[in-house]
Order: C-alpha cells, then sequence, then structure tokens
C-alpha cells in the first residue's frame, strides 16, 4: 500500500521513527481456504484519550484469531488533527510494523480522520460479495451532525461536479469527492487557526442537547446505506461501514448491512472475522487496556453467493 505525501509528511515531523514498507494488498488472494481475515474501523489512535493507547491494545485481537490478514476501514488514526498528527503517524507506522512482525498482512482504508492516509477508500471481497467502506461517502454532507456539515457538503458538491464533467465513474467520484471534502476542511480549520472542535458524537457525552441530532442520524444512515449498496454494489452482499459509531447489523431485501462501531465514544466496537468461507461478527471488549472477542459471535453466515432479492422487507434489524 501507497503511503501518501501527506503521511510521509506527518511521519517526518516524529523523531525515531523506523518504517518497514507498507505490504501491498493488490495481488493477495484474500478469500482462499487458508486466509483469516479481521476487519476493524474507527480506532482513532493519536489523541491522548483515545481508547486504543496503541496498536498493541489491538494485538490481542489478531492473535486470538489467528489472523492472516488485519483490515482497518477507516479514521485508523487522528491525522486530521495538527495537534495530534504527529504521534498518530506514529501510531500508523507502529501497526504496520507489528503486523509485519507478526507475519499479519494490512490494509488500510482512509477515513473522513485520516484522509490523507491512503487513496484506497474500499475493498470488495469473494467476487464482490463482501463489499466495505468508511462510510463517510453515504450522506453528501460527510459527518451531518457536526456544526460545519454544511460546508462540507458544499465542498464536497463543488468537487462532484468537476469529477462528474470529467466522466468519472459515479461510484469513484463519490469517493474521491468525499475524500476531498474531509482533507480541504481540516486544511482550512488548521490554515485559519481555529481549534478543531469535538464532532457531536463525541459531545453527545457531555452536553444531551447534542444527542437529538446524533440519535437522528444514527437511524438514518443505516437505511442511507442500504439504497447506497443497492445503487452502487448490487453485487454485495454484505455491506460493512463505521464512521457514523453505532454498532449495529441491518438486513434490507436480503442484504446484510454492518456497523462496525467505533472504540472512541459509545465504545462498542465491533470486529468481522472472514475464515473458512464464513462471516461472522463480534462484540469485542476491553480489560486491562487490550482488546479481546467476546464469548461468542453475534452473528455468522456462510459466504456462497447468494443472489441478492430486489424485492422482500425493507430494512430490519438483524
Amino acid at each position: 500500500m501507497q503511503i501518501t505525501p501527506a503521511l510521509n509528511s506527518a511521519i517526518a515531523t516524529t523523531s525515531n521513527i523506523t518504517s518497514k514498507p507498507y505490504h501491498d494488498p493488490a495481488d493477495k488472494s484474500f478469500m482462499s481456504d487458508e486466509r483469516r481475515i479481521l476487519i476493524l474501523s474507527d480506532t482513532h489512535m493519536g489523541h491522548p484519550k483515545a481508547a486504543v493507547w496503541g496498536p498493541k491494545a489491538l494485538r490481542n485481537l489478531w492473535q486470538r484469531a489467528r489472523a492472516t490478514d488485519l483490515i482497518i476501514n477507516g479514521d485508523i488514526a487522528e491525522l486530521h488533527h495538527p495537534k495530534f498528527r504527529a504521534s498518530a503517524a506514529k501510531q500508523v507506522v507502529d501497526l504496520q510494523n507489528l503486523c509485519q512482525d507478526d507475519g499479519v498482512k494490512i490494509t488500510l482504508l482512509s477515513g473522513n480522520h485520516d484522509p490523507h492516509l491512503t487513496d484506497q477508500r474500499h475493498l470488495s471481497l469473494n467476487q464482490g460479495e463482501v463489499f466495505m467502506t468508511h462510510g463517510d461517502i453515504i450522506h453528501p454532507a460527510i459527518s451531518p451532525w457536526n456544526n460545519y456539515a454544511k460546508h462540507l457538503q458544499e465542498i464536497r458538491d463543488h468537487a462532484y461536479q468537476s469529477l462528474s464533467d470529467q466522466h468519472e465513474n459515479a461510484f469513484q467520484a463519490q469517493s474521491k469527492s468525499a475524500q476531498h471534502a474531509s482533507h480541504l476542511k481540516w486544511n482550512e480549520i488548521a490554515s485559519d487557526g481555529e481549534t478543531i472542535q469535538f464532532s457531536r458524537i463525541g459531545k453527545f457525552e457531555k452536553r444531551f442537547s447534542e444527542a437529538f441530532k446524533v440519535m437522528w442520524y444514527w437511524h438514518r444512515i443505516p437505511r442511507m446505506a442500504a439504497d447506497f449498496a443497492a445503487k452502487y454494489v448490487p453485487e454485495s452482499r454484505f455491506f460493512i461501514f463505521g464512521h457514523i459509531h453505532r454498532a449495529g447489523i441491518w438486513e434490507s431485501h436480503g442484504r446484510i448491512i454492518i456497523n462496525t462501531g467505533s472504540f472512541d465514544f459509545p465504545k462498542q466496537p465491533r470486529a468481522v472475522v472472514i475464515k473458512r468461507n464464513q462471516l461472522s461478527v463480534w462484540k469485542l471488549k476491553r480489560q486491562n487496556m487490550i482488546y479481546d472477542f467476546a464469548a461468542e459471535p453475534l452473528r455468522k453466515w456462510d459466504l456462497n453467493n447468494i443472489q441478492i432479492s430486489k424485492v422482500g422487507d425493507g430494512l430490519h434489524a438483524a
């Protein structure tokens, strides 16, 4: 996986870092019988109050799962924040090095807190049956619960129009415009000397007045995710995303919508494990600062390329 110039710049601001090359996922067969894949999201490393204090907090997960591959689906680290960027960049490198030491291949997808980490924004497995993306692509305002959501949507809409005018693929245009909007907004805040405020999701803990808007989008976005999957990745049977910090499993016309929650507030992270042609979703728990799996999976399914129905019930909890 290629590190973008912005991450290289952030890494250069840290000291005493020795970096090993990132693994390139392009030529590996994810779905062979020998592969055991662990999928996480929203680890938000680099913040001094982060629940994931460093990559070693996660190491037990890939070791317990005997994972051959680790995929983190966006918002890996707080690379957007000038104050935390150096620490976040160092932890990304430490994570990569730790995985390499353990023989685990790592794939990172960028989110809205680390839009410049990599240009890889989504991943499709098992001939398209499993699709994942961070989730900041789903709503045109990216993070509609934030007080700067309107401006984010304006930036995103302008970028999307420009890419559409260049005859960019509709999905790619959506993805690139969301990445551009997040990157530009964080740069605007940093260059103007503004203090980056915690999102409404973060304020939920402290200010009950913010709760209604967050809960409204927690209710709405899973439906939007199902509609997004049906439009842009209709061959997918499993659509996995993070971003909204609301863990859940829903079903829509035979498609399973999975949100992996967040290690940040409200601290209800989940993991997806794929092995031996089976996909399972697990609650995660933290004990003595280290994460582990719950005793049993929440749900599990066989991967068998069942066709998605275009009729039937709408979105409901699975």
